[in-house]
């Protein structure tokens, strides 16, 4: 498993996006956080004419579009498509320095072309670089942002996409339309986080260390109201992977969320999105002493029913394992993970992508392996 610490993100984004849509360019809206504000107004400033694709390519013979995943850690240029019994990686005819996103719907990649090798205006201290969308199907490439940039998130419907700006004071978490239309969400974020499946919320953190002036917790960003709630006083305070995020239920009421790296005690946070509870969980005591039971588990896979889980438990902590993924149930009453099933040994491990078979069986990511089905108990 990673053990990788103290890995920081950031993004920029505001120009043009004719790679999946010709939209034009608009300048960053006038906005500050909606602590109670009754809704978040999208608004477009002066447009300008979109600009060309930096170049275009064509993938032959062409992927299955809908089943292209992306790695956090990128070696290369290559994608994963995760077709049935056989993923296999894809390598893409153009130089890619990070990868950030990608959706199905749109069948658009969030990208940078450069390798994020230097730091951010303010600090200095987090590793920044461009943001550039290429459109599979499509064939084009262009960059929106040619630097300040550290990762973005397509909301589920393909139609907007969320990023975090770095400015000479602070970090802003922003949405963009395919309307060219930008909005400052709210300000002062750090980077975990993670957009709810219904694209109507956006979780993510706030922590010190970074300079912030906002107190660290963890909060969400109700999209239609425009309210922002602290949902937990959790400070993780800039430790973790960098694929660490809020792990949102399947009915985006709920969301867990991991301070499973650093000093201080190993959290597992359960808060509803509303910020009418918030609490940690714990192990049951019969299965507590097994030795693959820990709260430490930055990789969660919620089940589709909403009541069990599938994680990655940080066993080792050393790099490479032996870990374990774990199937429990969530007792909301008792506040505990609970009927505990080991059912693999991940030593090699890289991620935990999602599910292979809902309720069935996991992809699973391993450095030497690549990409395995990996079958709950």
């Amino acid at each position: 498993m990673r053990k990788t610490q103290t890995i920081i993100m950031v993004i920029v984004i505001a120009t043009v996006i004719s790679g999946c849509r010709e939209i034009p360019v608009t300048a960053d809206v006038d906005g500050m956080r909606a602590s109670t504000s009754p809704t978040i107004a999208m608004r477009a400033t002066t447009a300008v004419s979109s600009q060309a694709a930096d170049f275009l390519f064509e993938l032959t013979p062409a992927p299955n579009f809908d089943r292209v995943w992306v790695p956090y850690f990128n070696r290369g240029n290559s994608i994963w498509i995760l077709d049935e019994g056989q993923p296999y990686a894809y390598e893409l005819p153009f130089h890619v320095g990070d990868f950030y996103d990608y959706n199905p719907v749109n069948h658009c990649l969030l990208l940078a072309r450069k390798f994020p090798d230097h730091g951010d205006p303010a600090s200095g201290k987090i590793a920044v670089s461009d943001l550039t969308m290429a459109n599979l199907v499509d064939g084009d490439v262009e960059t929106l942002i040619s630097d300040d940039v550290r990762a973005a998130l397509w909301f589920p419907d393909g139609e907007t996409f969320a990023y975090i700006l770095a400015t000479d004071q602070t970090f802003e978490l922003h949405r963009r339309s395919f309307d060219g239309v930008d909005q400052i969400l709210v300000k002062d974020v750090a980077f975990k986080w993670s957009i709810a499946p219904s694209g109507q919320a956006v979780a993510f953190t706030r922590e010190s260390g970074y300079g912030l002036v906002a107190t660290p917790g963890l909060y969400v960003i109700d999209l239609e109201t425009g309210e922002e709630r602290m949902l937990s006083d959790v400070d993780v305070q800039g430790w973790g992977s960098i694929n660490d995020q809020p792990f949102w239920s399947p009915d985006s009421e709920e969301m867990i969320f991991s301070h499973w790296a650093g000093p201080d005690e190993p959290r597992l946070i359960l808060a509803r999105a509303d910020g009418t509870m918030s609490y940690d969980i714990e192990l049951s005591p019969e299965i507590e002493n097994e030795w693959w039971a820990t709260v430490r588990t930055p990789n969660i896979i919620w089940h589709p029913d909403g009541e069990h889980l599938v994680v990655a438990s940080e066993i080792a902590y050393e790099f490479d394992g032996p870990d374990a993924l774990v199937f429990y149930r969530l007792d909301r009453d008792r506040r505990m993970l609970v009927e505990g099933k080991y059912f693999a040994q991940i030593t090699d491990f890289e991620d935990l992508i999602g599910w292979a078979k809902p309720g069935i069986s996991v992809w699973v990511f391993f450095h030497s392996k690549g990409i395995v089905e990996v079958f709950l108990p």
